[in-house]
């Protein structure tokens, strides 16, 4: 069995944003090229998502940027949460951990994360350029 190198926090975005209907074409679609996008060494994976899902490799370029689209604009809301906190602790609201912590939370309610996903999203940010 091949290792998994798709980082969680990735999968959790795209597997979020097509909960509402999971089975369909394109929602099973944009998982597998999670996957495939992820893992070089899986050249032939695009052959693999047009068998099983009948999308050209033209259309699945469209729904890798959409996933990566949806991934970035995740990323950049939770990069934007630290900001709002400081805003807010400079008008005089509350103390900036407790403040922080509140608006962490209502993040991770809006974008339907768990802490721990929250979490893993925000360590991302580290190392992208977001």
């Amino acid at each position: 069995m091949f290792q998994n190198r798709v980082p969680d926090r990735i999968k959790q975005i795209i597997w979020n944003d097509t909960a509402n209907d999971p089975y369909s074409k394109e929602s099973v679609a944009r998982r597998l090229l999670v996957y495939f996008d992820y893992m070089p060494f899986m050249s032939n994976g695009r052959e693999i998502v047009e068998e099983i899902t009948g999308y050209t490799l033209k259309q699945q370029v469209k729904l890798s940027e959409k996933n990566e689209k949806t991934i970035n604009n995740v990323m950049r809301y939770i990069s934007k949460t630290d900001g709002s906190s400081k805003l807010l602790y400079e008008r005089g609201s509350v103390e900036q951990q407790e403040l922080q912590d509140t608006i962490e939370y209502i993040m991770q309610e809006t974008l339907g994360l768990t802490n721990d996903q929250y979490l893993l999203l925000k360590e991302g940010l580290k190392d992208s350029n977001i």
